[in-house]
């Protein structure tokens, strides 16, 4: 996988200047710090990511998950794990996790962020960041009905318990 984050990297094409810096960001500490980011307790500086935004089979809604340590509304997503193929099976296996949905189609990467995680003393964790490379899936099939999913519109979005990073993620997507 360490060669496919690399290449992602460089591929990357910024779509706002705010992105460009997340961007960055995320291949100045890959340059540095290279496989040890695909590790979950790497925390210095932190760790890559993988989310998505998951469009409902009628492109009406959006999956949102409660995050119960942080307290709000977030997009679908996680750490890698060592059986995951590559960023976008992470991103994937999340989904199917944590909303129920099995059958996605695949709209690629849609967004790259940074954020810190504040720190866990229950886990023994410090504050870190996540370099979370965010992919958009569209629902092909049945979606089970999961605890702690909430579906809305993009209009919805801002009303929503959530960050400004969700609200952008949703937003770019949904003007594509």
């Amino acid at each position: 996988m360490t060669d496919e984050v690399a290449e992602l990297l460089l591929a990357s094409q910024p779509v706002d200047p705010a992105e460009a810096d997340r961007l960055a960001e995320i291949r100045a500490a890959w340059d540095q710090y290279g496989e040890a980011m695909l590790v979950r307790s790497t925390f210095l500086p932190g760790h890559l990511t993988a989310s998505a935004v998951v469009w409902s089979a009628d492109d009406r809604t959006v999956a949102l998950v409660w995050h119960e340590a942080l307290q709000r509304w977030l997009q679908p997503g996680g750490h890698i794990e060592p059986d995951d193929a590559d960023l976008e099976a992470a991103a994937r296996r999340e989904v199917e996790e944590e909303v129920g949905a099995t059958e996605l189609i695949s709209l690629g990467i849609v967004d790259l962020d940074v954020h810190v995680i504040p720190p866990n003393p229950r886990k023994n964790e410090p504050a870190h960041r996540h370099y979370d490379i965010r992919f958009g899936f569209r629902v092909a099939g049945p979606v089970w009905r999961t605890p702690g999913v909430r579906w809305v519109t993009p209009a919805e979005i801002r009303a929503v318990e959530t960050d400004d990073s969700v609200v952008r993620l949703v937003e770019r997507v949904s003007r594509r």
